[in-house]
């Protein structure tokens, strides 16, 4: 609450800071020197060079708006969040690597290097249903993916917890 009543009253002092400049003609702006020429390529505030075409497949740009569209923080699971998904369109796999969190009511949980005070045989089912959100998220991108060129790889914290890869889900992550 605070933070949004601290922008609603620094919002307007910063959007009405520039609008005084201009409006008193401000003589301190950088004119630029003589000789100079602005780009005129498609982008005018970028250099030709990076008008060039890049050279990608519809995986490829697949890959980059599902990672682009799933870098926010949301809820996967009762236990995990899931801070952000990067997917990897490589030749020979679509790499999945989901950064995860615990709920806010089980962070406690964690103990960090890959660590749980929950028993090790919860751990299996809990990563279990992060993969499989993941697969069903993924299908949303891709359609006709074929899951057994799909690699999962779940970490928390830097940690690799799980992967999960030709089917099969392999918990590294440890319980009590």
């Amino acid at each position: 609450m605070k933070k949004y009543l601290l922008l609603a009253l620094v919002l307007p002092m910063l959007l009405a800071s520039p609008l005084q400049a201009e409006k008193k003609g401000d003589k301190s702006k950088e004119e630029p020197a003589t000789g100079e020429t602005s780009p005129q390529g498609l982008y005018k505030y970028l250099p030709d060079s990076y008008d060039k075409q890049a050279g990608f497949t519809l995986a490829d740009l697949i890959a980059l708006k599902m990672t682009a569209y799933n870098s926010r923080a949301q809820g996967i699971s009762g236990k995990l969040i899931s801070t952000s998904i990067t997917a990897l369109a490589w030749p020979d796999s679509l790499v999945l690597n989901c950064y995860l969190e615990l709920q806010e009511k089980d962070k406690a949980s964690y103990l960090g290097a890959g660590k749980f005070t929950y028993p090790q045989s919860e751990l299996p089912a809990m990563f279990q249903e992060a993969a499989t959100f993941i697969q069903k998220m993924t299908h949303l991108y891709y359609a006709d993916l074929n899951d057994k060129y799909m690699v999962i790889n779940l970490y928390m914290k830097g940690s690799l917890m799980a992967n999960w890869k030709d089917f099969q889900l392999n918990v590294l992550a440890q319980g009590k």
